[in-house]
């Protein structure tokens, strides 16, 4: 399942777990937030922040930024979820 702003990078697990990347877009509901902020689905990790050529590998006090990379591991059944959290509902 891709979305703009989302792609499904590896499904592992017979499909029910998810490999994504997300780019955070001027306007995310997460942009210049620290994750301890956000409510990331539960069955989600959060593995790296891409920003440019620098691999943040993220903590409770790193904060997204535009045009930032999130590589992420969740339940196919999260990653709708995980897109609401980071790109907004009703966005595709």
């Amino acid at each position: 399942m891709d979305f703009t702003g989302i792609k499904t990078l590896m499904k592992l697990r017979s499909g029910r777990l998810v490999l994504s990347e997300i780019t955070i877009a001027k306007g995310s509901p997460v942009c210049n937030k620290c994750l301890k902020d956000i409510n990331i689905p539960k069955d989600c990790v959060l593995v790296s922040v891409i920003r440019g050529e620098e691999v943040i590998i993220p903590n409770g006090f790193t904060e997204l930024k535009e045009n930032d990379s999130i590589i992420a591991v969740s339940s196919k059944e999260d990653q709708d979820e995980l897109k609401e959290y980071f790109i907004g509902k009703g966005k595709r």
